[in-house]
């Protein structure tokens, strides 16, 4: 591992590897958590008109008996063809005035009815609400105003994906969207990697190149120099290199020429004192004799 830190091709390799895991990691998540905005959007888009569809039953039913009654009698017709549905009537605070949910499992008696008012306004889909049988996170849902027993204007609330579509959703989270998350991350991580560092390898075998010829320039091969054909960071690194060769080259050359010189200087001035020193050597000898 440190030897391939070391290169430049094994850190730009590694840097990306991680950098790319994160980023597939992170459009993986993305792509999950729009598709459950799509399928929202989509859900409340078909269902809008639901609640404004049940609202002439509930107030017909009611006009006859309990609020709560009646809400709970339409429930049950409809949650006998779409389970996952919930009637809720709120009063204009957010309080649970009446359910078709069991009393067991409901989980708050009063939500934020802003998201609701929006939704009647108009609001853009996907609009999201608590659900009160429910305290994770908000769900899609229709709504619609309507006329209490008692004369006050209430607001029907649908929850169009309730506590049964919660344990589906669960049930494929764990199966079809985590395993879909982990083969796209895996397909993706996997195109990236051959992909780039195939491309990495191409990018660096300049500089391997490169190092190649410094290498020899180094061992004394001062003819060698670098391809600086190509105009970019490595071109102008090599055209670098190669004037600064010839600025070498020149002073070994000049360098070589005079210690030639030096040799030729020396060669001289010793072939020049050597005939008067032989002489010189003469003389004392037969001074001595």
């Amino acid at each position: 591992m440190k030897r391939i830190w070391k290169s430049l091709y094994g850190r730009i390799s590694l840097l990306y590897l991680g950098l790319s895991f994160a980023l597939c990691l992170a459009c993986a998540w993305v792509t999950v958590c729009h598709f459950r905005t799509f399928m929202g959007a989509v859900n409340q888009r078909l269902d809008r008109q639901l609640a404004a569809d049940l609202v002439p039953r509930i107030e017909a039913a009611a006009s006859s008996g309990s609020y709560d009654r009646a809400v709970k009698q339409v429930g049950a017709t409809i949650e006998e063809l779409r389970p996952a549905v919930q009637l809720y009537v709120l009063d204009g605070s957010g309080r649970v005035r009446a359910s078709s949910v069991e009393d067991a499992y409901m989980q708050r008696q009063r939500i934020d009815v802003a998201p609701v008012k929006a939704f009647v306004g108009g609001a853009t889909a996907p609009v999201r609400a608590q659900d009160p049988a429910s305290t994770t996170d908000r769900k899609v849902f229709s709504a619609a105003p309507i006329q209490g027993p008692d004369g006050q204007q209430d607001y029907l609330y649908v929850i169009l994906n309730g506590c049964s579509a919660d344990a589906i959703a669960s049930t494929f989270k764990q199966t079809y969207v985590w395993r879909t998350f982990a083969s796209s991350l895996l397909l993706a991580l996997g195109f990236t990697t051959v992909v780039g560092l195939a491309l990495f390898w191409l990018l660096t075998r300049r500089f391997r190149s490169l190092t190649e010829v410094v290498q020899r320039f180094k061992e004394g091969d001062y003819d060698e120099r670098a391809d600086a054909r190509r105009d970019d960071e490595i071109g102008q690194l090599g055209q670098a290199f190669n004037e600064m060769a010839d600025t070498i080259a020149a002073q070994v050359e000049a360098l070589r020429r005079t210690d030639e010189e030096r040799r030729r200087l020396v060669a001289q001035v010793s072939h020049d004192f050597r005939t008067p020193l032989t002489a010189i050597r003469g003389h004392a000898e037969r001074l001595l004799n």
